[in-house]
């Protein structure tokens, strides 16, 4: 994703990664409300935590997309956020402009049942 974004004119990525930190990525998620940034990917370390990321979002009207983890707040969800279908999340469109991609410790796929 951060090739194809950086290949875009416009498009600026920017990176975080908590570390499987909830605190950690909650302030990574401030920081990146107060630098401006037009939308903000993330994959919640906890789903608990959601509901601060989209308020936060929300109150500077940010796009804010979830991966990977269902939020909390699924039902209430403020408008221009979602959750889009996992295997289409890499085609959300926020348009040409500057996003922040927040994510929790990378982990080994759980094994399927079948």
């Amino acid at each position: 994703m951060i090739d194809h974004a950086g290949g875009l004119d416009g498009v600026t990525p920017q990176i975080e990664d908590a570390q499987n930190d909830v605190g950690k990525q909650l302030n990574q998620i401030e920081n990146a409300v107060a630098t401006g940034v037009d939308a903000i990917i993330v994959k919640p370390v906890e789903s608990d935590a959601t509901v601060a990321m989209s308020e936060a979002a929300a109150a500077a009207g940010i796009a804010l997309a979830y991966v990977n983890r269902r939020a909390v707040n699924m039902a209430s969800l403020p408008a221009k956020q979602a959750l889009p279908p996992r295997m289409t999340w890499n085609r959300a469109r926020f348009g040409r402009k500057r996003f922040a991609v927040s994510r929790g410790a990378r982990s080994k796929p759980k094994p399927r049942p079948w």
